[in-house]
């Protein structure tokens, strides 16, 4: 058995909420709190090769199969931008949905024809006039959501897609290796199974206690895991609706809130999907 390497990338001077390798598997992207983003390799060096700075908060980040220096980069407040980390600028911003400025995920088809999209409401934590009773009761992210299809060379909307039985924030999503299907993970618990053929839900079954926060095919696509506000890890067999092959119970810390140390003693505290203000 040969030793894992392992190396440290320290640019980053505030908690890193999403991090994606390209599809080459020679770069890798990163997004913290603050809206500093950084574009770097591993081999043979681990060298910075890009840094910017997003103004309007970045809540989802996915590079764009085949075309291998181009990002997207999801806001908070209802924008998608396209960035090219070799000429260091963005080539164009869309606006998907005023009402849902949360753009909860993004997931490119290994194609490279098209991209999904998750719009959300803002969670009922930054409404005015919730109380805390009702935030209880219905959970923080229990929103409205859409589901968007949109081509990656035009950036113009193909496709919204129906979610049963209401439309709801859906916080993850990733498409197997042909893009044949779409994997989603949404804030009611709920995880559906998208057939990319026909733009339809296939399949869908109540996977977690509260939300899902992550969720992604095995390696065989036989399976489906996935992570909930539950705290639990759970492998789903994806040709029979919800039948559960093994569960984990995850540490009680696994889901946040995450209080991370930084420079001269600055402390910070994440936390998953806006659940509280911190």
């Amino acid at each position: 058995s040969s030793d894992l390497s392992q190396e440290e990338y320290g640019e980053h001077h505030s908690s890193i909420v999403h991090c994606r390798v390209d599809c080459s598997g020679r770069r890798v992207a990163s997004v913290d709190s603050d809206g500093v983003i950084k574009v770097w390799s591993l081999n043979p060096l681990m060298q910075t090769k890009a840094s910017a700075i997003s103004k309007s908060p970045l809540l989802s980040l996915e590079w764009a199969c085949k075309r291998e220096r181009l990002l997207l980069l999801g806001s908070g407040v209802g924008t998608v931008r396209l960035y090219d980390t070799e000429a260091k600028k963005n080539l164009c911003e869309i606006s998907i949905d005023e009402d849902m400025p949360r753009i909860l995920s993004l997931a490119c088809s290994p194609s490279g024809a098209s991209f999904v999209c998750s719009a959300a409401s803002p969670s009922l934590i930054t409404q005015q006039g919730r109380s805390a009773s009702d935030i209880r009761e219905q959970g923080a992210n229990l929103v409205p959501g859409k589901l968007l299809l949109w081509d990656t060379k035009t950036m113009k909307q193909q496709l919204h897609f129906s979610l049963e039985p209401e439309p709801i924030a859906i916080n993850c999503t990733a498409f197997n290796h042909n893009g044949n299907l779409l994997v989603t993970g949404a804030a009611d618990g709920v995880i559906r199974l998208f057939d990319m053929h026909k733009h339809q839900c296939a399949m869908s079954w109540q996977a977690h206690n509260g939300e899902v926060y992550s969720v992604d095919f095995s390696y065989d696509e036989n399976a489906v895991y996935s992570i909930g506000e539950d705290g639990k890890f759970i492998e789903w067999n994806i040709h029979k609706s919800g039948q559960k092959v093994s569960e984990h119970v995850l540490p009680s810390d696994a889901t946040g809130p995450f209080i991370l140390s930084g420079y001269s003693g600055y402390k910070q505290v994440q936390t998953p999907r806006d659940r509280k203000s911190t």
